[in-house]
C-alpha cells in the first residue's frame, strides 16, 4: 500500500510536468493500487479500497478493476453508485463471456432493486439471473444472489420461502469455508424463525452466529450477528441487553 501511494504520486507529479506519465509507469501504478484496494475491501476498510480502485481504473480501466471499484461502492452502501457502475460492467461483462464479473454485477443489481427502489419482483428477477449466470463454483455470487432472494421473500410474507433461501446460503458458506458468510446466513436462518416466534430455533443459531463472526474477524459479520441478537432479545423483552448489543452493532457498522 505504501509503494502503491509513492507510485500514485511520481505518477500525478510527472502527468503535471510532462503532460501524462509513462506508459509503463501508469500500468505499473494501476497493479500496485488494484492490489491495495483489494487488500482494504478483504479488511473492510471500504472508503480505501473505494479511493484506490478509481484511481487504478482511472490509469489503466480493466472489467475487473471496474467491477472491484464498484463492489467498494456496494459495501459502502452508495446504491446511486452502484447501480450505475455495476449496470457497465454487467453490460461489458455480457459482451465479453464473463461470467464471474456477470453475476457479481446482477447479485448487486438485485440488492439496489430491492433496497434502493423496494422493487420486489425485479430484485427476485436479477438475483435469479445471478444463480442462472454463475458457475457452480463461483459461490460468492451465488449467496449474495441467494440472500436478495431471501429478503424478497420476507418482504412478501413468505417466511418459508425465506428459511430455505437462507439453509441454502448456509449450504454454500460451509462448502466455501467461508466464516463469515456462514455466520451471515445463521443470522437470516434465526430471523425466520424469530418472525415466527420459533425462539428455541432461533436462539442457538444466534449463538453460533456470534461465534462464527468473532472467528472470522469480519466487521460486518459481528455487526449483523449482534443486530439479530439484539433483536431477540427485544422479542423477549430484555431491553437492557437489546440496548447495548444494538449500540455496538450500530458502531462496528458506521
Amino acid at each position: 500500500e505504501i509503494r502503491a501511494y509513492h507510485l500514485d504520486q511520481a505518477v500525478g507529479l510527472i502527468a503535471e510536468l510532462d503532460g501524462r506519465p509513462p506508459d509503463e509507469l501508469a500500468h505499473e501504478a494501476a497493479e500496485a493500487l488494484e492490489s491495495a484496494g483489494r487488500r482494504a475491501l478483504a479488511r473492510e476498510a471500504n472508503r480505501s479500497a473505494r479511493k484506490q480502485l478509481l484511481r487504478a481504473l482511472e490509469l489503466e480501466p480493466t472489467l475487473e478493476r471496474r467491477y472491484e471499484a464498484a463492489r467498494a461502492a456496494w459495501r459502502l452502501g452508495d446504491m446511486p453508485a452502484v447501480s450505475e457502475e455495476m449496470e457497465r460492467v454487467r453490460a461489458e461483462a455480457a459482451e465479453a463471456d464473463d461470467r464471474h464479473c456477470e453475476a457479481r454485477a446482477l447479485a448487486a443489481l438485485a440488492e439496489v432493486a430491492l433496497n434502493r427502489r423496494a422493487d420486489v419482483a425485479e430484485a427476485e428477477r436479477l438475483a435469479g439471473l445471478a444463480l442462472d449466470v454463475a458457475l457452480p463454483d463461483d459461490r460468492e455470487p451465488r449467496f449474495d444472489a441467494l440472500h436478495v432472494l431471501y429478503k424478497a421473500a420476507w418482504w412478501r410474507g413468505r417466511l418459508s420461502d425465506s428459511e430455505r433461501f437462507a439453509r441454502e446460503q448456509l449450504a454454500i458458506a460451509q462448502e466455501a469455508g467461508r466464516q463469515d458468510l456462514e455466520s451471515r446466513a445463521a443470522v437470516d436462518l434465526a430471523g425466520a424463525y424469530t418472525a415466527r416466534n420459533e425462539f428455541d430455533r432461533a436462539e442457538p443459531l444466534i449463538a453460533h452466529s456470534l461465534e462464527l463472526a468473532e472467528e472470522s474477524g469480519s466487521i460486518v459479520a459481528r455487526g449483523f450477528a449482534l443486530m439479530e441478537s439484539g433483536d431477540y432479545a427485544i422479542r423477549r423483552d430484555e431491553y437492557t441487553e437489546a440496548e447495548r448489543q444494538l449500540d455496538d452493532a450500530r458502531a462496528l457498522f458506521e
